[in-house]
């Protein structure tokens, strides 16, 4: 791990064995594939029509809902402009897929379909339909090992929603818990609190669901609770999953970084 961080000829070198070990995952993951396949081949006309019945009613409960937040985001870009701020940070995703292949059942991580021929870097936020997934912690040419937040390693700074406290959580391991630490006793926090990204950091950015606060002891004798959490992820579910990529605008009209005709570039 050490040789990987601080020499580029082992990356290089993981870079090409990831490249020899494609056809495996392939291979190992075609069963499943094969599997779901054959299952959805015999799926009744009627479950389809159930499916696609509900799935309509799930689009349009959605699309009222980005219609509001659409009118949000309007209403915090007039806030900004009144208040004189700009917002100098912008966000895309990128859709990825699940390698169905477990390569160690004592690791928090997975394995996605995009890597460094995508555009993947380390450090790289994923994140799912639920919330937080992880981050990227070693990409491949064509795969990445996504490090989960439940792994005991990976501390995310949260904000509560509804109290606005800021902590940290850190993962506890293959329980599919979290904890978060540094909530002092007398802290504003209950359970079923929404625990999302704050923005510190630098990893995440902020506002997207990481847990829901499942439980809090408090010791009189302790100045921190005790408190654990759930992830806001679908962690044991789904295939599918999303990169986000940040883009710092501000950083690119800077004349001192060395790319004078980035403003230009944007006006054409």
């Amino acid at each position: 791990m050490v040789s990987y961080t601080y020499s580029d000829a082992v990356r290089r070198v993981a870079g090409v064995i990831s490249v020899i070990s494609a056809p495996v995952h392939l291979l190992a993951s075609s069963p499943v594939v094969i599997y779901r396949w054959l299952d959805g081949s015999f799926e009744s006309t009627a479950t389809l029509e159930r499916d696609l019945v509900e799935l309509n009613q799930r689009h349009l409960v959605l699309q009222t809902r980005l219609h509001r937040f659409k009118a949000l985001e309007a209403e915090n870009q007039r806030l900004r402009k009144l208040l004189g701020a700009v917002s100098d940070v912008s966000h895309h995703i990128q859709l990825a897929e699940l390698v169905e292949v477990d390569l160690d059942p004592y690791s928090n991580t997975i394995l996605i379909n995009r890597g460094t021929a995508d555009g993947v870097t380390s450090g790289l936020p994923v994140i799912d339909e639920g919330g937080v997934v992880g981050q990227v912690t070693r990409p491949g040419l064509f795969h990445s090992a996504v490090t989960l937040v439940t792994d005991p390693g990976q501390g995310v700074p949260v904000q509560a929603v509804r109290s606005n406290l800021r902590t940290i959580t850190f993962g506890a391991g293959r329980d599919g818990q979290m904890r978060v630490f540094y909530v002092d006793r007398n802290a504003d926090i209950q359970i079923g609190d929404l625990l999302v990204t704050s923005g510190l950091g630098g990893t995440y950015p902020a506002g997207y669901p990481v847990a829901n606060v499942s439980q809090i002891q408090r010791n009189v004798n302790e100045p921190f609770m005790t408190v654990w959490a759930i992830p806001a992820a679908h962690l044991d579910k789904g295939t599918k999953v999303m990169l986000i990529f940040t883009d710092h605008p501000s950083a690119e009209r800077n004349p001192g970084s060395g790319s004078g005709s980035a403003g230009d570039s944007e006006r054409d």
